[in-house]
């Protein structure tokens, strides 16, 4: 959300001479590393177990269930809070820069939030993974289904039957 017009605003020569070497530029760099490259990987290693646990319940309640769904909303909310305290900071100081004064007191108060949205994304993060830990560490309990198993789930019993004679 915040990504394309910190962007927009670091390419303009004017903008970027006021908000170059303030917390905008960290918003943008945190933000693209953390939104587009963590959730290409999260998303793989979902994926990924998703192919190898096959069984619904490991699905429903470990891969794709709600409490899943639950933890990403929380991971993007604190994502997306850090950001816009970064770039309000970053415009706060840019801005008092550009007219000769000392940063406004406003500012320094920002920094526990900041804080604060850092510490949610990485509790976020670290208990998303944590949640997949049981199928790494347990997954005997999660029985993998074979390649035959899935395609006669697919396609009928009258397959496995057929395919023996």
């Amino acid at each position: 959300m915040f990504l394309l017009p910190v962007a927009l605003l670091i390419s303009v020569p004017q903008l970027n001479a006021l908000i170059h070497g303030t917390h905008v530029v960290m918003a943008h760099a945190m933000g693209s590393e953390l939104a587009i490259d963590s959730y290409i990987l999260l998303g793989a290693f979902a994926w990924i177990l998703g192919e190898i646990f096959h069984k619904r319940e490991s699905r429903e309640d470990l891969i794709d269930g709600p409490g899943m769904k639950s933890r990403i909303v929380w991971l993007n909310l604190s994502l997306v809070g850090l950001v816009a305290s970064l770039m309000v900071w970053g415009l706060g100081v840019g801005i008092s820069r550009a007219m000769g004064a000392p940063p406004a007191e406003v500012l320094s108060n920002l920094a526990p939030v900041f804080a604060g949205f850092g510490l949610l994304v990485t509790y976020s993060l670290v208990r998303l993974v944590f949640s997949w830990a049981p199928l790494s560490l347990h997954s005997s309990r999660h029985k993998l289904i074979s390649h035959d198993e899935r395609w006669s789930a697919v396609v009928g019993d009258e397959w496995t039957a057929d395919s023996s004679e």
